[in-house]
C-alpha cells in the first residue's frame, strides 16, 4: 500500500501524467469539397479531415476546435458538429519521383497510409493501402503539378494540390523532403 502511493508520488512530481491537452479555436471559412474533406477557403487553405460527416456547406463560417495540432471538432453556423481525424496545410516538396503507399475512396482525394500527406488529383481510382508512383513536376504553397499513378492503375491522374498535415507549431518548412517519400534509382 505505501509503495503503491510513492509510486503514485512519483508519477505525479516527475510528469508522467501531463495536464490534458487545451483546445484552441480557429475561425474557418469551409466548403466541402467531397464525403469528409472540407477546405478552408479564408487566408489558411487547410483541409479538414472528419470522419463521417455529411454537412453540406458553402463559404460557412465554422470554428475549428482543435486538441494538440491536427485533431478535434469542426463546428459549423448552425451548430452541428463533426469529428476532425487530421488537419493538412499547404506544402511544398521537392521534385522528383515518389514510392508511396495511399488511401482513396474519394473524389480525387489520395491520402498517404501513414496520414503524412493528401494529394488532390483530377480523376481517382479506389486505393486501399495501395502501392502509387507519385511524380512531382512542381510545387509551391499547396499547388502542385504532375501525376499519382496506383501500380495496379490503368491512368496517372493529373495532381493539382499537395498538403502535409499540420504540425503541432502550425508552420511549414520552406522545402520539405518528406521522409516517407523517397526518389527511384535513375535509369541510365
Amino acid at each position: 500500500m505505501t509503495r503503491s502511493l510513492y509510486v503514485l508520488l512519483a508519477a505525479i512530481l516527475f510528469g508522467l501524467f501531463p495536464p490534458a491537452a487545451k483546445a484552441v479555436d480557429y475561425s474557418v471559412l469551409v466548403s466541402r469539397d467531397a464525403s469528409g474533406y472540407y477546405v478552408d477557403k479564408g487566408s489558411s487553405k487547410w483541409v479538414i479531415r472528419t470522419s463521417s460527416c455529411f454537412e453540406s456547406v458553402f463559404f460557412d463560417s465554422a470554428t475549428l476546435r482543435l486538441v494538440g495540432s491536427s485533431f478535434g471538432t469542426i463546428i459549423f453556423s448552425n451548430g452541428n458538429q463533426c469529428t476532425v481525424n487530421n488537419v493538412y496545410v499547404p506544402a511544398t516538396v521537392n521534385t522528383g519521383t515518389y514510392n508511396v503507399t495511399v488511401n482513396s475512396n474519394v473524389d480525387g482525394w489520395y491520402e498517404f497510409s501513414d496520414q503524412s500527406f493528401l494529394v488532390k488529383a483530377i480523376g481517382f481510382e479506389f486505393a486501399f493501402y495501395a502501392p502509387a508512383t507519385l511524380v512531382v513536376n512542381a510545387s509551391s504553397n499547396g499547388f502542385a503539378s504532375g501525376t499519382i499513378k496506383l501500380q495496379s492503375g490503368l491512368v496517372a491522374n493529373t495532381i493539382t494540390d499537395l498538403f502535409v498535415q499540420r504540425t503541432a507549431i502550425g508552420r511549414l518548412q520552406p522545402r520539405l523532403q518528406p521522409p516517407i517519400l523517397y526518389r527511384q534509382p535513375t535509369k541510365r
